[in-house]
C-alpha cells in the first residue's frame, strides 16, 4: 500500500467513526423525544414543578447543567470519553508491561461507568479502527488481560476530541 492508500483508508475509517456516533446520537435523540412527550403534564395533583432559587446578589453563578443526552450513558459519549482517556494516559508500547489504565476494567473504573458498557463500546471503537487491542501483560495483575491502545487513527481523532472541548 502506498501513503496515499493509507491517507485514504484512514479518512473513510475515520468518517465511519464520525457517522456512526452521529448517527447514534440522532436515533437516541428520537427515540428520547418520543418518551418525553408520553410523560403526564398534569400537575393539578402536584402542584407546579418548583422554581430554582435564586442566586444571592454578588454571588458566583453556579455552573450549569449539562445538557440533556451529554452524560457518559450514551454511547458517543462513552466513545469520546474512552478516546480521550486512552490519549491523557500517553504512548504505551505493545512490548511493555501496560499499566490498568488501559483494561477494560481500568477504563470503566477511570470514566465511572460499568465495564460492560466499555467492552460494547471499546470493540466498537476497535472495529472502526480508532484503537487496537492485544493481549498483553498488566502491572499488579497475575494473568495477561486485553490491552486496549491507540491507533494513528484514533489518537488523531482523540485529539481533535480535546481540541473541540470546552
Amino acid at each position: 500500500m502506498t501513503v496515499v492508500d493509507l491517507e485514504v483508508a484512514s479518512i473513510g475509517v475515520g468518517g465511519g467513526v464520525v457517522g456512526w456516533l452521529a448517527h447514534w446520537a440522532w436515533v437516541r435523540s428520537r427515540s428520547r423525544g418520543g418518551r418525553q412527550a408520553a410523560r403526564p403534564t398534569d400537575f393539578t395533583a402536584r402542584g407546579p414543578p418548583p422554581a430554582a432559587p435564586e442566586p444571592a446578589p454578588g454571588a458566583p453563578s453556579a455552573p450549569l447543567a449539562p445538557p440533556a443526552g451529554s452524560s457518559l450513558t450514551l454511547g458517543a459519549g462513552i466513545a469520546r470519553a474512552i478516546l480521550l482517556h486512552l490519549l491523557a494516559q500517553g504512548p504505551s508500547a505493545p512490548e511493555e508491561v501496560a499499566r490498568l489504565s488501559f483494561t477494560q476494567a481500568g477504563i470503566a473504573e477511570a470514566l465511572g461507568i460499568r465495564q460492560g458498557n466499555a467492552s460494547r463500546v471499546l470493540g466498537r471503537l476497535v472495529a472502526a479502527g480508532a484503537l487496537r487491542v492485544d493481549r498483553g501483560h498488566v502491572s499488579g495483575v497475575d494473568y495477561r488481560r486485553k490491552v486496549y491502545r491507540l491507533t494513528a487513527l484514533g489518537e488523531s481523532i482523540a485529539r481533535e476530541l480535546r481540541r473541540r472541548s470546552p
